[in-house]
C-alpha cells in the first residue's frame, strides 16, 4: 500500500473509540506504542471493482481488466506453498479484501476490538495471566492492522475499490520485500496474457482514437486474447 495515511486512519478512529470507552492517557499512549512497534509484512494491490470508475481517470487514459481469480492464483502460487505446507519466513499467505468505506460498520469491528485490547492491557498489571493478557493484546493489534488494510474514509466510496493482499511471514519482524520502486517496498509477480482479460479505453487525451494501435501493440506482445474496450462514460 502506498497511501501510509490509510493505515492511519484506522488508528486515529481507534484513538477516538478508546476515549469514547474512557482509556487513560497512559492507555493511549501504550495503544499507539503498540501499533508502532508492531511490524507487518504486507503488500497490496489495489483495484476498483467498477470497470467505468471516474476514479480511473487519476491515473491514466486506459484500465487493465484483471481477471481476479488468475491473479489470485498467480501471487499464491508466487508467495504461497502448496497447501500451505512448510511455510516459513518469506512466504506469504494471499486474500482478496473488499474495502470498507461504512463508517458505521467500520467502528463496529474496531469498538468490539479495542475493548479486548484494553481489558487485556488493564489485566497485564501484576497478574499471573500477564503473558495471555500480552498475547490477547497482540492479536488485537493483528486485527487492527488488517482492518486498516481495508477501511477508507467514506468520502472516496466512489472508488469501489478491491484489494489483494500478500501477508509474508515475518519472524523477525521487519520487512523484506523483493525490491524497492520509488523507494517503497514491492513484492514481485509474474504479469501474464492469461490475466489481462481487457483494457478499457478512456476518452481522455485523444486515448479513444487509438484503439486500433492498442490492440496491434497487445498482440505483438502475446496479448492477443485480450479484448479493447471504449469506456461507457460518454466523457
Amino acid at each position: 500500500m502506498n497511501d501510509p495515511l490509510e493505515i492511519k486512519y484506522t488508528y486515529d478512529i481507534s484513538q477516538k473509540i478508546l476515549d469514547e470507552m474512557g482509556a487513560s492517557q497512559d492507555e493511549k499512549t501504550a495503544f499507539n506504542q503498540d501499533t508502532k512497534s508492531t511490524i507487518f509484512d504486507s503488500y497490496i494491490w489495489s483495484f476498483s471493482a467498477n470497470k467505468n470508475n471516474q476514479a480511473l481517470n487519476n491515473y491514466g487514459e486506459i484500465a487493465i481488466g484483471i481477471d481476479v481469480q488468475k491473479l489470485q492464483n498467480h501471487l499464491a502460487n508466487r508467495n504461497t506453498n502448496l497447501y500451505f505446507e512448510n511455510m516459513h519466513e518469506g512466504n506469504g499467505y494471499t486474500f482478496p479484501l473488499y474495502v470498507e468505506y461504512n463508517e458505521e460498520i467500520q467502528n463496529e469491528y474496531l469498538r468490539s476490538v479495542l475493548k479486548e485490547w484494553l481489558l487485556a492491557y488493564r489485566g497485564l498489571k501484576n497478574t499471573p495471566l500477564e503473558k495471555v493478557a500480552s498475547d490477547i493484546a497482540f492479536e488485537c493489534i493483528q486485527a487492527l492492522f488488517l482492518f486498516s488494510l481495508c477501511f477508507k474514509r467514506h468520502l472516496l466510496y466512489q472508488e469501489e475499490e478491491i484489494r489483494f493482499v500478500v501477508e509474508r511471514i515475518s519472524i523477525s519482524k521487519e520487512q523484506k520485500p523483493d525490491t524497492h520502486f520509488n523507494n517503497r517496498p514491492v513484492i514481485i509477480t509474474d504479469f501474464t496474457p492469461d490475466m489481462v482479460s481487457s483494457i478499457v479505453v478512456s476518452h481522455k487525451n485523444g486515448a479513444d482514437k487509438r484503439i486500433k494501435e492498442i490492440k496491434q501493440y497487445l498482440i505483438k506482445h502475446g496479448f492477443d486474447q485480450t479484448k479493447v474496450l471504449l469506456t461507457d462514460m460518454p466523457y
